[in-house]
């Protein structure tokens, strides 16, 4: 397992690619959207992404098992229902759709790379050894939800 699989917790990730993102537009500044585009933009996917945000967080809870995206080997149960019927990675989508609203309103090039290797690193050092660890604990129960369910959208 390579040492950047599960280590670090995706809200930080996020909070600290929106901080890359933020600086860039502030060094490399560059004409971007005009602001009724940016705010209807930024909005809208920022408003997407909590709708998803929100019920995903609320589920754990309801489902009463752990929400700690470093442990997956501690999940109790497998969510399938409600947003997770819509993708297998809700939370971080949400928090890739946040970002994407982020972006409109700093309307940068290096800024929207940056959503990219949020999406990439997310990926490969968080959703796949996740995808592991749900594997080897609901077996055919997860096989089956991930032929079912895509894991962005």
């Amino acid at each position: 397992m390579p040492q950047l699989e599960l280590r670090l917790p995706p809200p930080l990730i996020a909070v600290l690619t929106g901080l890359l993102m933020w600086i860039s537009a502030n060094w490399f500044a560059q004409p971007g959207f005009n602001d009724l585009t940016a705010n209807v933009l930024g909005y809208g996917f920022c408003a997407i992404g909590a709708l998803l945000l929100v019920p995903s967080i609320l589920s754990f809870r309801t489902f009463t098992t752990t929400i700690n995206p470093t442990r997956p080997e501690q999940s109790s149960q497998l969510i399938t229902t409600g947003v997770f019927g819509i993708s297998r990675n809700p939370i971080y989508l949400g928090m890739l759709l946040l970002l994407i609203g982020w972006w409109f309103w700093v309307s940068n090039l290096i800024s929207l790379l940056l959503v990219v290797v949020f999406f990439a690193y997310m990926t490969r050092f968080q959703i796949i050894p996740e995808e592991r660890a749900l594997q080897s604990i609901f077996g055919e129960r997860f096989a089956s939800y991930r032929k079912r369910v895509r894991r962005w959208i």
